[in-house]
Order: C-alpha cells, then sequence, then structure tokens
C-alpha cells in the first residue's frame, strides 16, 4: 500500500454527499470522491456503529474497466494516556467554612501554613498564622438553624509545630492554606485532570476500512462509499398559515376549484376568494447526531422503515465416524441477495442460492 492515504475528513478524502434518514433512527449515507493521484483511502468507523457500517459496507469504483478496488478491516485501539498517580485531594467540600474540613482532612501528614482572621478584646480583626502537620480534623454534632436536625460539622484541625507542640485551630478562623512546592504541583494537576474528565472524550476503539486501487486507474474515476448507520429519527412538522381570521372557523370549506395545491383551503364565504386562504406547509426537523458537519449534503427523508435482515449462514453437517460423506451438487455459484419493494415502500432483503426457486 503506498504512502499516499487520505482519510475521510482530508481532502480529497471521501465527502459526504448524500444521507436517507429513515423513520426507525437508521441512515444510509454515501461518499465518493475522485480518485485523482491517490491509490490507498482510509475510512475510521467509531466503534459504536463498527458492527452496523461494516456488516452493510459497499464499496465500489466507477468510470473505469481497467482498475478495481480492494477493501480491508483492521481495528483502531484507542491509547490511553498513562498519567502517574496523584495525591489524593478531597475536593468535595460542603456549604459554609466547613468546606475547610474535607480538604483538611485530605491533607493528614502533609504541611500546611494557614492564614488565621480572629477578632481581639476590642472587636479588631488581626491576621495570624499557624503552619505544621496536619495530624486530625475534629468535627462537633451542632444543631441545624430553624430545624430540629443535628449533623456533624467540621469545628477544629490540629496541627503538629516544628518546636513539636499540638495546635488546635478552629476551622471557622482559617481563610487560607498554602502548601509546599510538592503539594502545590499535585494539586494543579490534580485539578487539571477534573478539568479534563468534564469535557466530552472522542477516544474510543473502532475499526479501520481501508480501500486500496489495483490496476492502472485513469485518475477521473469516482470511488464510491456507502454504508447503514444509526441516526437521529426525523419529525414531520406542520405550520398553518391564515391570511386573516376567518369570522368562523367552522366554515372550512374544500380545495377551491382549479387549485391543484393540496394543502391550501378556504374559510367562510365563496370559493371564488372571498373567504380566508389557509396554507398548510408540511416540514420536517433533522438532528446530526455526528460529530461530522452535513454541509452540501443531498438529504432524502423516508417515512417508512429500514429492515436489516441478518445473513443467513448455512454450516456443513459434521460426519459421524464409519458414515460415508454425502455427495455435494455442485453450485452454480455463490449466494445472492434479491431485493423485494413492497407497496407500502418496505424494502425485503432475500438470501437465495442459484439453486433456489421463487
Amino acid at each position: 500500500m503506498s504512502d499516499d492515504r487520505q482519510t475521510l475528513c482530508d481532502p480529497p478524502g471521501l465527502g459526504l454527499t448524500a444521507i436517507t434518514l429513515y423513520a426507525n433512527k437508521l441512515g444510509f449515507f454515501e461518499r465518493d470522491c475522485v480518485v485523482g493521484p491517490h491509490r490507498a483511502f482510509r475510512l475510521n468507523l467509531p466503534s459504536s456503529v463498527k458492527g452496523t457500517a461494516v456488516d452493510t459496507l459497499h464499496v465500489e469504483l466507477r468510470g473505469s474497466s481497467e482498475a478495481s478496488c480492494v477493501t480491508s478491516f483492521g481495528t483502531e485501539e484507542a491509547k490511553p494516556t498513562l498519567e502517574p498517580p496523584l495525591y489524593g485531594f478531597d475536593l468535595s467540600g460542603c456549604a459554609g467554612c466547613a468546606g475547610w474540613g474535607e480538604f483538611l482532612t485530605s491533607l493528614r501528614g502533609a504541611h500546611v501554613e494557614l492564614t488565621l482572621l480572629a477578632s481581639d478584646l476590642t472587636g479588631t480583626e488581626e491576621s495570624a498564622t499557624a503552619s505544621g502537620v496536619v495530624m486530625m480534623v475534629e468535627k462537633e454534632r451542632k444543631n441545624v438553624a430553624g430545624t430540629l436536625e443535628a449533623h456533624d460539622f467540621f469545628e477544629s484541625v490540629y496541627l503538629l509545630e516544628a518546636e513539636g507542640n499540638i495546635r488546635c485551630v478552629s476551622i471557622a478562623d482559617i481563610r487560607s492554606v498554602a502548601l509546599d512546592e510538592a503539594m502545590r504541583a499535585q494539586l494543579q494537576r490534580t485539578l487539571a485532570r477534573t478539568q479534563r474528565d468534564h469535557m466530552p472524550s472522542r477516544a474510543q476503539n473502532g475499526v479501520q476500512v481501508d480501500v486500496e486501487l489495483l490496476g492502472e486507474p485513469r485518475g477521473d474515476e469516482t470511488l464510491s462509499v456507502s454504508y447503514v448507520d444509526t441516526a437521529k429519527e426525523w419529525d414531520c412538522v406542520y405550520t398553518m398559515r391564515m391570511a386573516s381570521t376567518p369570522p368562523d372557523l367552522s366554515a372550512l370549506t374544500a380545495t377551491a376549484p382549479g387549485n391543484t395545491d393540496s394543502s391550501v383551503a378556504h374559510v367562510g364565504g365563496s370559493a371564488e376568494g372571498r373567504g380566508t386562504v389557509i396554507t398548510l406547509q408540511h416540514l420536517a426537523r433533522v438532528s446530526n447526531g455526528s460529530d461530522e458537519d452535513w454541509l452540501n449534503v443531498r438529504l432524502r427523508l423516508a417515512a417508512t422503515e429500514m429492515t436489516l435482515v441478518a445473513r443467513d449462514v448455512r454450516r456443513a453437517k459434521p460426519v459421524t465416524a464409519g458414515a460415508a460423506p454425502q455427495k455435494s451438487k455442485p453450485a452454480a455459484g455463490g449466494s445472492m441477495s434479491v431485493f423485494v419493494k413492497t407497496l407500502t415502500g418496505k424494502t425485503i432483503t432475500l438470501e437465495v442460492e442459484p439453486s433456489d426457486s421463487i
């Protein structure tokens, strides 16, 4: 395979050209492009749809009698990013100043420097500091204001100071917490990973469909790929417009003579135009649930449902010991599919053999 491999999203890759949406959340997707100087193409399918898309995939090289194409499949494994383990900070928090409690509890054994805000006897607020290794965080059961309930709230944190003293600090007086350089780096990495976890991730296992051209293509041929994929169901919407408010809404008459538009009717008066004209407009609401923009795409909407028929794989019966093997009739050819469209618009697929009769 040559190095001129193209992905479908990069020009001149196989761009999305046509979509047919059905009423049962399935869609028929068509892609094509002019071959040009390239001899290999790749289609990446996500793991959520690779089963349906691969089973219904059809690849065709149009406009050439001297070249052909061959398709191969390979698994595209998502490579997880290996990160060193992080410190287990508790960032859950809770209402009020007690939010320091969970965070300080997760810092047991770490050295911290606390900035405290306390009031002296005159009511003047003064700033002080306390530093040491976090030993434990104490809770106290208090009544909830305005209720008869009682809950446990974080009340104090105990620090082992450098002199060996154990100091009790009220959590309500804490205004800031300073960490050493190593713990600050761990906290920044933890916050960065928390942000990434909230971002939508597209990394997933999928399948690669590689198409390679054989022979001597001229370059003006068209490579066409089509398959069935899941899609959001489209909705039918109706809009009724009135030229003016009729005096009597119950006087809805039939379509005026000579009017070929069945969605136009008259209310009140005569059919010669003295009444109010009502126009019923048929619309469709379509949602694109994929990661690809549907720009300059032919969109077809089908009110029927697409039926996928599983292929009947016939297995040979095992031959028991001592039994003579049965001679099989030579087949005139391989199995084939016959598509029958009913009067209601449904398409039925029949898997038949050349020797079968209908």
